[in-house]
């Protein structure tokens, strides 16, 4: 399931059947965010929640009824432009804030809302974030006020250790960039980093185990304000701009990042409507049905 804000509907992507087309879904009280606001999502206890960057409000998604609802369980203050991502069946959101007020803090939902929980070494917005799949422990890398710097961040305890700088980036400016985690087959585990603004069309790989980064293939055009949603032992990179004006031209195709051949492969599957795409996720078919056209 892809939700995009342009458009102002969420698609519905069958992963296992290109030949199946389904019907979008209604983005409800997100239809009317501006273009350079976003929202992120997860499903929690069985609903999808989704929560406005630049906004105190959550709503989850009935799906039988096709309807957004508000859910009072948000607590967060307005944060513009933070990134949030499931850590061991949590959501967590981290930094946020805009011309040289980065926040460091972070909140947790807990099932009845978000709490506060530590601060980052840095405050930052806009960065990209990978679970390392320990339930415990975040990759985090670039976004504003960082610039090449990356940390992995221990949720357990707030610790958090500075790794090597990522090559190629310089500065601030590239930012709206997408990272995955990838297992090859031999075990290694390898955090991608993709893209972003400021023409950036480079794929890094990181090697946890080495703690280096060497270069990856090259994406085909530049790809920033794309998502990218873990699938299997690696993860699909979704929709995205081929520049930074938000006016397009946008990618209508999804990657998949093969880790033994280091190669970026072209999925089947299409975007029904290409656009910039602010969340993606993976459910069962059972749990969201595809409504074929």
């Amino acid at each position: 399931m892809f939700k995009t804000f342009r458009e102002s509907e969420m698609s519905v992507i069958d992963l296992s059947d290109a030949t199946r087309r389904c019907s979008p879904r209604s983005v409800g009280p997100f239809a009317d965010l501006e273009d350079d606001l976003t929202v992120h999502g997860t499903v929690v206890g069985g609903e999808i929640l989704a929560c406005g960057y630049e906004r105190s409000d959550c709503f989850t998604y009935d799906v039988t009824a096709d309807e957004w609802m508000p859910d009072d369980r948000w607590r967060e203050e307005d944060r513009y432009l933070p990134s949030g991502l499931d850590v061991g069946g949590r959501h967590w959101v981290f930094g946020g804030g805009v011309e040289g007020d980065y926040r460091n803090s972070t909140e947790v939902f807990d099932g009845d809302g978000f709490q506060s929980s530590f601060d980052l070494p840095v405050g930052t917005a806009y960065q990209c974030m990978v679970s390392l799949g320990d339930g415990r422990r975040v990759f985090l890398a670039t976004g504003y006020n960082i610039g090449s710097r990356a940390f992995i961040v221990d949720t357990s305890d707030g610790g958090a250790v500075e790794v090597a700088p990522l090559p190629l980036v310089q500065a601030d400016s590239v930012v709206a960039s997408a990272c995955g985690l990838a297992t090859t087959e031999d075990g290694t585990r390898l955090v991608v980093y993709a893209g972003g603004t400021d023409g950036f069309r480079h794929t890094l790989v990181f090697d946890l185990d080495l703690g280096v980064w060497t270069p990856g293939p090259e994406l085909p055009l530049q790809r920033s304000f794309a998502a990218a949603v873990q699938h299997g032992d690696t993860f699909l990179l979704v929709g995205g701009d081929t520049d930074d004006s938000f006016g397009g031209p946008y990618h209508e195709d999804i990657l998949r990042f093969d880790p033994d051949q280091r190669q970026w492969v072209v999925l089947p599957q299409k975007l029904e409507n290409p656009d910039l795409v602010d969340f993606a996720i993976i459910v069962s078919e059972s749990f969201v049905p595809c409504n074929e056209l």
